[in-house]
């Protein structure tokens, strides 16, 4: 089984590299956010008129500004004289903005830069203003230009609205920006590899180096080979980091099933922070599906003199370890207490037995049983339960395999009434039926000439005890 996950997981390997080389998936997004920063008309020669701030007393409301790059690399990277990118805007009525185009130009002249100036790209954007600029909304393309400053630095427009002006982008502006985003605390997300048995992928977030400031940060989880709701529970939520915190853990719930599937993946994402850079921006959930290590063919529950015994039998095995017995008082909270190795690889009928000597037979007791194999994947059986105050009862199934009618017989100590419900191997209920069982052997005919062929579960719950056998049905 080792060597089958191992092709499996490079499969999904070379599929994530071939949806990040077609499709651009799985690049990274890095961003770096500015606190304040000019909208004004792009008037040539490295100028802006008509400016405002973007947001404080006399700016137009806007916030939760920031550049981002799409890149393979861990820092911005230049084409020509220009820095392409996004610059991500919150406008004043709430209502997030993308707007691509590329940082062209820095101002002051000379000295260290401390705003770099953004072109958008052809296209119009309009987005809700506070009213400052005489306008409930602004129009944003490519006439226009909006300036990102410095964290820590300060701009200076006078008279409002004004006129700002500074040089080319060949001057060192890649290396300003760089430098800003190392002097800012950094977010980076770590994926995991489950096997779909587990029920939950856990994902990191971390932040580095640790900040005084408190650091907000969004997550959010996006398709791909793995769908949302058919293989994981999509999820979207925002992570605050307190002061002096550096790392973050988020449960990821998974969808178990029956399905035999092939490795499948999902992306999160890290989004819209703030007081921290986002250097590493998503990565893959890999969802692993497990063969499991046996086919069960029975498992019965009775009770002795001496003790409670559990019956269980397995018609093939592969790398299989051992039967882990496990115990409930109430049916969640389980202790193993005891176990029995397993036959390794067969084909055959195996059957085992395990003698529970210190059981309560007077309590109701639960019981389940788990088999794990070489690998480490594993599978339970049906939940059994049983409260031991008289003699355990028999059951067995003639003929089996039926074609059309099968006989249960089910021999009780007492009159009672029975519940049996009828399953197939996925879990799904096919029919269900009672009867109140007498004193002694009983026979209930069940009809199985409407059923399709293949195997199928009889849960028969008594008031001692719950008892699942195995009926092949057959054309």
């Amino acid at each position: 089984m080792a060597k089958k996950h191992v092709m499996k997981h490079l499969f999904s390997t070379i599929l994530i590299i071939l949806c990040t080389a077609l499709f651009g998936f799985g690049q990274n997004t890095i961003s770096v956010p500015f606190p304040n920063g000019f909208i004004g008309n792009n008037t040539g020669n490295n100028s802006a008129s008509v400016t405002y701030y973007l947001n404080g007393a006399q700016g137009v409301g806007w916030h939760d500004i920031r550049f981002a790059q799409t890149t393979n690399s861990s820092i911005f990277t230049q084409q020509g004289n220009d820095i392409p990118g996004e610059v991500w805007i919150t406008d004043s009525a709430g209502v997030k903005h993308e707007i691509p185009g590329f940082i062209k130009w820095r101002t002051p002249s000379g000295g260290n830069p401390h705003t770099m100036v953004f072109q958008p790209a052809p296209g119009t954007y309009i987005l809700a203003t506070n009213g400052y600029n005489g306008s409930p909304t602004y129009t944003l393309d490519d006439t226009k230009y909006i300036g990102l400053t410095k964290p820590g630095a300060t701009l200076t427009i006078s008279p409002i609205p004004g006129t700002v002006t500074g040089n080319s982008s060949t001057s060192g502006l890649l290396d300003a920006l760089n430098d800003i985003l190392a002097e800012q605390s950094q977010l980076s997300i770590s994926g995991t590899s489950v096997f779909e048995s587990e029920g939950t992928a856990q994902v990191s977030v971390q932040l580095s180096p640790a900040t005084t400031l408190e650091v907000n940060v969004n997550l959010q989880t996006f398709s791909s080979s793995a769908l949302a709701t058919d293989d994981y529970d999509s999820t979207s939520l925002a992570l605050t980091f307190l002061p002096g915190e550096t790392q973050k853990f988020v449960d990821i719930p998974i969808t178990v099933d029956t399905i035999d599937e092939v490795d499948e993946f999902f992306w999160v994402r890290l989004f819209e922070s703030t007081n921290a850079a986002i250097i590493t921006s998503q990565d893959s959930v890999i969802i692993s599906e497990i063969t499991l290590p046996a086919s069960h063919v029975s498992t019965s529950l009775t009770c002795e003199s001496d003790g409670i015994v559990l019956r269980w039998s397995t018609d093939s095995e592969h790398n299989t370890s051992n039967f882990f017995i496990e115990r409930s008082e109430d049916g969640s909270n389980w202790n193993t207490i005891g176990s029995i190795p397993a036959q390794g690889n067969s084909n055959q009928l195996t059957e085992y037995e395990f003698k529970d000597w210190d059981a309560c037979k007077r309590c109701q007791n639960y019981y389940r049983i788990k088999l794990k194999d070489l690998d480490g994947a594993f599978d339970y059986s049906s939940l059994l339960s049983s409260e031991c105050d008289q003699d355990y009862d028999q059951v067995y199934i003639q003929p089996n395999p039926a074609s059309y009618v099968a006989k249960l017989y089910l021999t009780l100590e007492r009159e009672e009434h029975i519940e049996v419900m009828m399953l197939d191997l996925s879990g799904k209920p096919v029919k269900s039926f009672g009867f109140n069982g007498k004193e002694g052997q009983n026979i209930f005919e069940i009809d199985v000439q409407h059923l399709k062929s293949g195997t199928y579960l009889l849960q028969i719950h008594t008031t001692r005890a719950s008892i699942t056998e195995r009926l092949q049905v057959v054309r």
